[in-house]
Formats: C-alpha cells, structure tokens, sequence
C-alpha cells in the first residue's frame, strides 16, 4: 500500500503540490495578460481601427509562431488548425457507416478493374482523407468568420461529389452556411496553441513586442534589458509597545525595552 508514495514525506508532497500550483496560477494568469493586452487576427465584422499601432498586426499569431511578418504568423496557426479539424473530422466520417460505404463504393469504380481489394481499401482510405481535409478548409474559414465549432462533428456537411467543386468561393459559402454551435473558436485554439508553445519563446516573443511597440508609440528607445526587474530593501520600524507590559514577557526581553 506504500508504493509511490513511500518515498516521498508530507513536506515534500506538499512542496509538489504548491509547486505545481504555482505554476498553474502563472499559466493561467500570463493567458489572461496575453488576452487583454496582445491583438489577434480580426475575425470577420470586428474594427480593426480600434488598437494602438504594433510592428505586427497579429501579435498573438507572432507569440505563438515567432515569424517575422503577419502573413507567416496567420499561416502557421491555421495550418495547425487545419491539420486539427482534419484529424477530427475524420474521426468523425470513420463513424459514420454511410459515409465509408460510399467511399468504397466510389473507390470500387475507379480502381475495381485491378481487381486487388488493398487498393480498393488504400482508395477509400484516401477518398475520405481528402474529404476530412475539404471539410477541415470550410471548418477553418468558418473559425476565421468568427464561429464557434464542435470538437467533433456529428456529420460531415459536405459529400464526396463536392470535392470536384472544391474552389476559395465554394469553401467561404459553405462557411457562412455552416451550423454554428457551442465548441472551440478562434479565440479557444489561439490559447491553446499558446499554452502548448515553449515557455521560454512565448516570454521572449512577449518581451520583443513590448520592446518594440513602447519605441513605435511613444517614439522613445527603451530596452527591456535595461529594465529594473526587481529591488532589496531593509527597514527599521520603531512602534508603540503593547504586548511587552505583561509580566510573562519580562523574561525573554531585556528591562530597558519601552
């Protein structure tokens, strides 16, 4: 019944606990200071004339990818989102019989002239590949407009006939005509992405822009290495007595004490 624990005392499982508390609370309040103090893509409607002037429009995208220009930033985090919904929706369209029937189908016609069942079932396989990351595309955009999506979907909105048709106009239609619910926004696999990246990277990208953006707004040259982080000091305190009057006390202080 010892097992695990044996090896450790009460102080030092409560030093662990408070150790792994701490680090939580630091976590949870640095995603709090990124929300309220770093920009992000603007989703579709949102003013984008309404913050102060940064060297990176999407500094939150910047924190997480640390790329020199908006561009790279936006295109690295949604390639990670893209490569998500695609994983999820094909968890999805593997649960879903009607759906794998129909690739097989489809995958009959086009490769049952082989006559080799492997490459009927690699087909299928790919067919659903591709119409998982067609629907991850639509997911995306939609994410980008400013919806909510499920983690994972009950049904698969599009069909195979679809991916013939598969253009920028078409996924931004079906975007806008997605069905939106409770689940994960832009904004929830922002802090996602921003609590899996390295602590270190993620300060120290944090520290560039507040470097950067106090010399772009108040055209000063202010230096993050040059800032007071942290101080000693000693006091002397001088109070009234209270305690040092009772009787029991006069043994352990000396008698010239007022």
């Amino acid at each position: 019944a010892g097992g695990l624990f044996n090896s450790f005392d009460d102080y030092s499982l409560s030093t662990l606990i408070g150790d792994v508390a701490n680090e939580i609370t630091k976590a949870i309040l640095t995603q709090e200071y990124i929300k309220d103090h770093f920009y992000r893509f603007p989703l579709e409607g949102e003013d984008t004339k309404a913050g102060k002037p940064s060297v990176v429009s999407y500094e939150k995208e910047y924190l997480i990818s640390g790329k020199l220009t908006d561009r790279d930033n936006l295109e690295s985090v949604i390639y990670r989102i893209l490569v998500i919904r695609t994983l999820l929706n094909f968890t999805s369209l593997l649960a879903d019989k009607g759906i794998q029937s129909e690739a097989k189908t489809i995958a009959s016609a086009l490769v049952g002239f082989t006559g080799l069942p492997i490459l009927v079932s690699i087909t299928q396989s790919i067919l659903m590949i591709l119409l998982a990351f067609a629907s991850g595309l639509v997911d995306t955009c939609a994410l980008l407009q400013g919806k909510e999506l499920p983690i994972i979907k009950k049904q698969i909105e599009l069909k195979f006939s679809d991916l013939l048709l598969i253009s920028r106009n078409k996924i931004q239609k079906e975007a806008k005509t997605c069905k939106e619910s409770k689940g994960f926004s832009y904004n929830d696999y922002l802090s996602l992405f921003l609590y899996t990246t390295n602590k270190k990277d993620r300060t120290y990208r944090m520290m560039d822009l507040i470097q950067e953006n106090i010399n772009l707004r108040y055209e000063t040259k202010f230096y993050m290495k040059n800032c007071l982080f942290g101080y000693e000091a000693e006091a002397v305190f001088s109070i009234k007595p209270v305690f040092t009057s009772f009787s029991f006390m006069q043994k352990y202080i000396s008698k010239d004490i007022d």
